[in-house]
């Protein structure tokens, strides 16, 4: 059985998903009822490794068989980002162009013609989809926003 570092340095799924009203959503996809909220995107992953970590550890305790993560592609290919927090790994998942879509509010032609052009790093496709890490979706969907809040303040958009 291996421990609690072997389980929390896997690349597990973490979908993010912002809720205007709310806040931000977070969960693990393989491990179920693992999930976590903050108001930003930053607050969210850093519960979603706490509570990572405690769903982790009482499977553990508990004998639980703990599911592996899906990896799409190769894992060497896989992104990944460390957190401010005792620079700990934050794994990071691919998302398709309807996960961002739907997770962001931004139509999911934009997101499409972006990571088509180049513009969200690391896109990739894969049978015959477009996929990028979380991580540079997040990026460039700031600057889209920042950039789309310039355009009504000058009445261009």
């Amino acid at each position: 059985m291996h421990d609690l570092e072997y389980y929390m340095n896997k690349p597990y799924t973490i979908k993010l998903q912002n809720y205007p009203d709310e806040g931000w959503f977070v969960q693990v996809k393989e491990l179920p009822g693992c999930v976590g909220q903050g108001d930003t995107a930053e607050q969210a992953l850093a519960m979603i490794q706490a509570a990572m970590e405690s769903w982790l550890e009482v499977s553990l305790e508990d004998g639980d068989q703990i599911p592996e993560p899906y990896i799409i592609g190769q894992p060497q290919n896989d992104y990944a980002l460390r957190s401010e927090l005792g620079n700990r790994h934050i794994p990071w998942s691919y998302l398709s162009v309807p996960e961002a879509a739907e997770a962001s509010g931004i139509s999911a032609r934009t997101v499409g013609w972006a990571a088509s052009h180049g513009k969200i790093a690391g896109a990739t496709k894969i049978r015959g989809t477009w996929r990028f890490p979380q991580a540079a979706f997040l990026s460039w969907a700031e600057t889209h926003e920042k950039r789309g809040k310039q355009d009504e303040r000058q009445g261009t958009h």
